[in-house]
């Protein structure tokens, strides 16, 4: 069992005993669920408004026939033999190319190929994500050196005069 730790509800000021993430006393983190949990929405297909959690995209009535529809796709992929059965149906690895028993439905590698390749997709990821952030990084410093010296220019004392320049003798 956890280990209770005194703690100061953020919302009322009480001292209250709990877990070591508590952040709220059982009374304000109740109020807070139901406060947050039920709220009006909109609904995606039809329009009209319903009360629903934060994730609800469909009103009660598209809500069921979204669902019937879903079945109805899911029976027929079943049908068709395009549905997996965890521990039974059998994959292919996409890395070596041998057999293995499918554990989950988006699984693509055999246990011996599986650390290896995830770790490399995460390697691309990591990459792929560092150089867009490199990128943002030099827009947003050019458009600032951009602005700034907009700014510097309306300000000099050239900036106000007129004629050509100086050395060019015009």
């Amino acid at each position: 069992m956890a280990k209770l730790v005194s703690h100061v509800c953020e919302d009322c000021g009480a001292v209250f005993e709990a877990g070591r993430a508590a952040r709220f006393c059982p009374a304000c983190r109740k109020r807070r669920q139901q406060a947050y949990a039920k709220a009006e929405r909109r609904c995606v297909v039809c329009g009209r408004t319903f009360i629903g959690t934060p994730r609800a995209l469909y009103c009660p009535e598209c809500r069921v026939v979204k669902h019937r529809e879903n079945y109805q796709r899911h029976m027929a992929r079943k049908k068709e033999g395009r549905t997996i059965v965890r521990g039974e149906t059998r994959g292919t690895c996409e890395v070596c190319g041998r057999t293995f028993v499918l554990m989950a439905g988006g699984q693509r590698y055999c246990p011996d190929c599986a650390k290896a390749a995830y770790m490399e997709a995460d390697r691309r990821q990591s990459k792929a994500w560092a150089e867009r952030e490199k990128q943002k990084a030099l827009q947003a410093r050019a458009e600032a050196q951009e602005k700034d010296e907009g700014t510097q220019k309306a300000l000099s004392p050239e900036a106000g005069q007129q004629g050509g320049d100086e050395r060019s003798g015009g």
